[in-house]
């Protein structure tokens, strides 16, 4: 081969791999939002899964020292099965 093929091969090979790199960063680029995606799902349906099988509740409420007086009576309240109160 003369010197002038041998430097069009080597140009050629170092192009493509060029090219490869930038199509492998592009995928990368492109997979990484939905990795992040799924994750995410994954945590919140784990949270859910978590919650629910310990009945636990989706509100916490808290309030002050001087509010305790104008509380209403949860206990007469059809949608509360239980009343904690702590101290």
């Amino acid at each position: 081969m003369q010197l002038i093929d041998k430097k069009a091969l080597r140009d050629a090979r170092g192009a493509v791999a060029h090219a490869s790199a930038i199509i492998i960063a592009l995928a990368v680029a492109m997979t990484m939002p939905t990795g992040l995606e799924i994750a995410l799902r994954s945590i919140v349906q784990g949270r859910d899964a978590f919650a629910r099988t310990l009945r636990l509740a989706d509100l916490e409420v808290r309030l002050l020292a001087e509010d305790v007086r104008n509380l209403p009576a949860w206990t007469t309240c059809p949608e509360l099965t239980m009343w904690n109160r702590a101290y």
